[in-house]
């Protein structure tokens, strides 16, 4: 899929709201990125990392009404970490919800969005009731997140996750390209250049079954 206007806009405005220095730590450049798509959205963006199960997503957004959690796989490189951070940042622009979680009020819904790090619309319920629902949400914000709790909604969401193939490629194309602009500013990074397909995008797609952008 070829790179449209709104992904260079989009990720041109994020990159350009980057208030760090040339390098910084690897988080540090993902909570910015966070929070350039919070101005946008008028709401927060949280960062959370956490390991997914093996052969599901690697990456997931939570819409929780009036706040977004992007929840990361924490056992893979940062440079793949900036495609999949891109990659639920586009299924966020893009509105890619689906089903339903509790959000943070008592009754409050919230799309949930889960990924492969090369994109998915799909969304998963937990089946949760609204008051525990809220509870847990709660324990992922806080600045000290609740590990048990965060890793709970990840095996719930992602392992029950469907995945559409036109907005995984949207996804992935957006994570490339943001990829590729800010995993130079990353702490020890050496990269330069565009990303590569085969490193990064080459494990996304493996996951997925899935070959890659033809023509």
């Amino acid at each position: 899929m070829g790179i449209g206007k709104d992904m260079r806009r989009l990720c041109a405005e994020l990159v350009g709201e980057l208030a760090l220095p040339p390098q910084a730590p690897p988080h540090e450049v993902y909570r910015a990125l966070c929070e350039a798509m919070s101005r946008r959205r008028g709401r927060p963006v949280h960062f959370r990392t956490a390991a997914f199960p093996p052969g599901t997503a690697s990456g997931l957004w939570l819409d929780m009404t009036d706040r977004d959690l992007v929840v990361v796989e924490e056992r893979t490189a940062p440079d793949h970490q900036l495609v999949i951070l891109g990659h639920e940042l586009w299924h966020m622009q893009a509105d890619h919800s689906g089903h339903h979680v509790d959000g943070l009020g008592a009754g409050a819904g919230a799309g949930a969005g889960a990924g492969t790090g090369a994109g998915a619309g799909a969304g998963a319920g937990t089946g949760a009731g609204a008051g525990a629902g809220a509870g847990v949400a709660t324990r992922l914000l806080v600045d000290d997140p609740d590990q048990a709790a965060l890793q709970a909604t990840v095996l719930r969401v992602a392992a029950r996750t469907r995945f559409d193939q036109a907005e995984e490629r949207e996804a992935e194309t957006f994570g490339l390209l943001l990829a590729s602009k800010c995993r130079t500013r990353l702490t020890g990074s050496g990269l330069r250049g565009p990303v590569r397909r085969d490193d990064v995008a080459g494990r996304i797609e493996a996951a997925l079954g899935y070959p890659g952008p033809q023509g």
